[in-house]
């Protein structure tokens, strides 16, 4: 049993990083076709993907050693169809009289493996049948060549990795691995009864396309400055990464003037000539107004960007000011003031954005200053489609 457990466990260590790495796409993704997210998509799509990383670590952990690869000299493969009925019957305890061999019987491997290969893709048929609304035929051919899949990985070796194979290809396994997924599709109905249909979440994310929370905000600024700094790895002035590398980290006029560049080409150039949308606003359908829903004029961008980027350039300069004096000890009063003067900043921003979140939404300090605020653009997206 334990063998089944160490794969799950590895995969609920390694879940979060994979997770984390996928977690915008999935956003921008529900933003962008959606107008919204919800929490029951999340936790679909996240738990297939978990469901998933389980399956393949229980078909391949625990690993070997190539030593004790390189010493087997069990077969590779198995070709007699139902020969796991032939081993159940040849080595089990169990006897139909017998009450006292039930549990004895549960313990061993004769049994517990066909169950588990029944098991392994038993939620691939509910998932495939509840979320991916596919038919009975597909989820035939996805059970199929998700366990080949697996079988070739074992019989391959993990891809060359191994000089041999370290587990059987087995038939039986292909074939009690399709019949598991076909009885997920059969029983999905009964264990997704509670949880909304696709077309639930679908009208869901949709009655929630107005909204402007702070998420959505969020990831449009990933967005913008994910591109921004893409852009500063490949355009070069005089040898130098534009704008962003160097600015954080020296005083430079230069430096600030490609820092002010930035700012003004992204985040006022752009939104003016698109109606207030920078990159990362139009994919998430959100787009910046006035307090008449109209488009702003560039000096309340100015104004907006101005203090919002202005603030975050000096809280990084702090911050980074405060990492180079770092064990200096003719510094150490100073960095005392700008551990505290940085800390401060964050501090009150994130309460700032409490209270905001708390007064249902209330325009941040730098939008009232501006006269400025976000608004959601999806409808004018559906309507165009």
């Amino acid at each position: 049993m334990e063998a089944y457990i160490i794969p799950i466990k590895i995969a609920l260590l390694t879940f979060p990083f994979i997770a984390f790495l996928l977690s915008l796409p999935f956003l921008i993704h529900q933003y962008h076709k959606y107008g919204g997210f919800t929490f029951w998509r999340a936790f679909i799509i996240f738990s297939f993907i978990f469901y998933l990383m389980c399956a393949y670590f229980l078909v391949i952990l625990p690993l070997p050693s190539q030593a004790e690869v390189n010493e087997l000299t069990t077969r590779r493969v198995q070709f007699i169809p139902f020969q796991f009925v032939i081993d159940f019957v040849r080595e089990t305890v169990f006897s139909f009289s017998h009450p006292r061999t039930y549990a004895e019987a549960l313990k061993q491997g004769v049994l517990i493996q066909p169950l588990f290969n029944l098991l392994l893709l038993l939620p691939l048929g509910v998932y495939l049948r509840f979320y991916f609304k596919r038919s009975f035929k597909f989820v035939i051919l996805a059970g199929f060549f998700t366990a080949l899949f697996f079988e070739l990985t074992q019989l391959s070796g993990l891809y060359g990795i191994y000089s041999r194979s370290y587990r059987l290809f087995d038939v039986d396994d292909l074939m009690l691995n399709t019949a598991g997924a076909l009885l997920g599709f059969a029983i999905a109905p009964a264990i997704t009864f509670f949880i909304p249909d696709e077309e639930r979440l679908i009208n869901t994310a949709y009655s929630r396309s107005h909204r402007v929370s702070y998420l959505r905000r969020f990831i449009a600024f990933m967005i913008d400055w994910t591109i921004i700094a893409i852009i500063a790895v490949f355009v070069t002035i005089g040898g130098e990464a534009i704008f962003v590398s160097n600015v954080i980290y020296e005083f430079s006029i230069l430096n600030i003037l490609r820092y002010l560049m930035t700012i003004i080409v992204f985040f006022v150039i752009i939104p003016y000539l698109t109606k207030g949308r920078t990159l990362g606003k139009a994919i998430v359908h959100l787009k910046i107004v006035n307090d008449l829903d109209q488009p702003p004029s560039p000096n309340l961008y100015m104004v907006r960007y101005g203090i919002l980027y202005g603030l975050i350039f000096t809280n990084i300069n702090l911050t980074v000011t405060m990492l180079d004096l770092t064990g200096t000890s003719n510094h150490l009063n100073l960095l005392n003031y700008l551990i505290i003067i940085s800390f401060f900043f964050t501090l009150v921003f994130a309460i700032h954005l409490l209270m905001s979140k708390l007064r249902k939404n209330e325009p941040l300090f730098y939008e009232k200053i501006s006269y400025t605020h976000m608004m959601s653009s999806f409808s004018l997206f559906k309507k165009k489609r």
